[in-house]
């Protein structure tokens, strides 16, 4: 939408549409799911199976809604020239910048995850974990969620903040359309491409051939199940690996993100935001207007 991009957008009508949409491909499963769970009822097998299918279903598209925010909102963290030459003038410390920045990055995030999994976050965990298992379903299924969408956001961050802590200004400007063009052909690459099972069987399969280890998703079903406990098999590598890289990213993350913030801010002013051109050996030389 070409009138979302111009500066008299309207954010907060933009930011609804957007909610919306989430909401009405989150209804949507919801429903769907409920009365394939309703017509399962006497088959613990296929009910299970259904729920495993779903988890990774829900999973994806969070992880996938988490890595389009990110590209949608690039470079929105990082300090740019406008930052520096109005917040500086003003009694504003960099790090007060930095945590208004993540408060609105966290709150964009947030209505995304709540919005796409807002009627199956609560069904099903309700299918999965019927009475007192409910609340530990509940929680662990929130909690899985938030941190697979904070693993591919942070990620995102993590490879913006080294990339411009280690180049000049001009060439990060010229690398970052690349690089923002890469992130979303990858993430929705992953999205089509990564296999899906809805069966135990299949799972202790893919387990022992190491494909579950290459995917992301994979990691963070596998701390699903180890939180909630309903899944009969629950690979102890999958959730390692899911503390693991989350915990990677968020430091990455916020380091990248300081060094930004507290030492490379006044070099975003200091250096030209594009190269000066080049001219050819054989070019000659213009004349002085006189």
């Amino acid at each position: 939408d070409l009138g979302a991009l111009s500066v008299d957008a309207d954010v907060l009508q933009l930011l609804g549409e957007l909610t919306g949409v989430l909401i009405w491909i989150g209804g949507f499963e919801t429903v769907e799911v409920w009365f394939a769970a309703a017509k399962l009822q006497g088959h613990p097998a296929s009910l299970l199976g259904l729920g495993m299918y779903t988890e990774q279903t829900l999973l994806a598209g969070t992880m996938l809604m988490a890595g389009l925010a990110a590209v949608v909102t690039w470079d929105n963290i990082f300090p740019d020239r406008r930052d520096v030459m109005v917040l500086g003038a003003l009694p504003v410390k960099p790090r007060t910048i930095l945590v208004a920045k993540l408060a609105a990055a966290g709150t964009l995030l947030g209505v995304g995850v709540l919005a796409l999994n807002f009627g199956i976050g609560v069904v099903l965990p309700l299918i999965a974990g019927p009475g007192w298992k409910f609340p530990r379903v509940l929680a662990s299924y929130w909690f899985t969620v938030g941190c697979a969408a904070l693993f591919v956001y942070g990620a995102v961050l993590a490879v913006q903040g080294i990339t411009a802590a280690l180049l000049p200004q001009r060439w990060f400007l010229r690398l970052s359309a690349v690089l923002q063009l890469a992130a979303f052909a990858l993430f929705l690459s992953v999205w089509l491409f990564q296999p899906e099972f809805s069966s135990v069987a299949t799972m202790r399969h893919w387990q022992e051939t190491g494909e579950l280890m290459r995917w992301p998703m994979f990691w963070f079903l596998g701390l699903f199940g180890k939180l909630s406990g309903v899944f009969p098999v629950v690979p102890e590598e999958l959730a390692h690996r899911a503390w693991m890289a989350l915990l990677v990213v968020v430091l990455g993350a916020g380091a990248s993100l300081l060094l930004c913030y507290l030492r490379t801010m006044k070099r975003t002013v200091e250096e030209p935001d594009l190269a000066p051109r080049r001219r050819g050996r054989g070019a000659p030389a213009r004349a002085a207007p006189r």
